[in-house]
């Protein structure tokens, strides 16, 4: 099975037992979760109104498989991870699942129901990879091989592809982007530019484009 089909499915679980357990206690609230960091690059994230202790342990697994899967960089928690992109998902398709609390955080309401949408969405993303012509093995599996797009006399200027990239990490500068690639900020201003003095070699290039997902034209 996809591993975000079963994931998505084993967030269900978690849901409909979280359901149950809210109807037979007469309770108010579900588990939800907090989230700061969006627009630092930092990221931070913890659960509230646990409805039960093996509700948290079940969730905190599959949220760190989840966050694994989704390429977690280094020095993040897996779990945090995915509570970020889950947050940046469903602002980004204006979900009433999460209420904004300022300018870098907010909360993710009905967490078991959001990851579970959020899975079924990167199904349906990693189905319609699987149809799209022209693609590699590890196109398909979400990786941009640096081979595969390593070619002799590549183009300049990669500002939409950054900045895609960026409003997907709910990045908002420059600065923050380069320290969350691990390069300088006069690096990625070069990639992006289409101008001046190429401040990068084609390894590093390689890198910073399969970081950001780009595959090729």
């Amino acid at each position: 099975m996809d591993p975000w089909k079963r994931l998505h499915h084993e967030f269900n679980e978690l849901m409909e037992e979280e359901n149950r357990i809210v109807q037979q206690r007469g309770l108010s609230d579900r588990c939800y979760a907090y989230v700061t960091g969006l627009e630092s690059g930092t990221r931070d994230g913890w659960l509230e109104s646990i409805t039960t202790e093996s509700l948290q342990v079940r969730f905190e697994g599959l949220a760190t498989e989840a966050g694994i899967a989704l390429g977690s960089p280094p020095g993040t928690l897996p779990l945090k991870y995915w509570l970020h992109r889950l947050f940046l998902d469903l602002r980004a398709n204006n979900s009433p699942l999460i209420r904004i609390h300022n300018d870098t955080g907010g909360f993710i309401e009905h967490l078991f129901e959001a990851s579970a949408i959020y899975c079924a969405r990167l199904d349906r993303r990693s189905l319609e990879k699987t149809v799209m012509p022209g693609e590699d093995s590890s196109v398909k599996q979400g990786v941009a091989s640096p081979d595969a797009i390593a070619e002799p006399e590549r183009r300049r200027g990669y500002r939409t592809e950054v900045r895609q990239w960026m409003a997907l990490e709910g990045l908002r500068t420059i600065e923050a982007a380069a320290r969350h690639l691990g390069i300088s900020h006069s690096s990625l201003k070069s990639i992006m530019s289409d101008r001046g003095k190429c401040r990068y070699g084609e390894e590093r290039l390689s890198r910073v484009l399969g970081r950001i997902g780009y595959k090729g034209e």
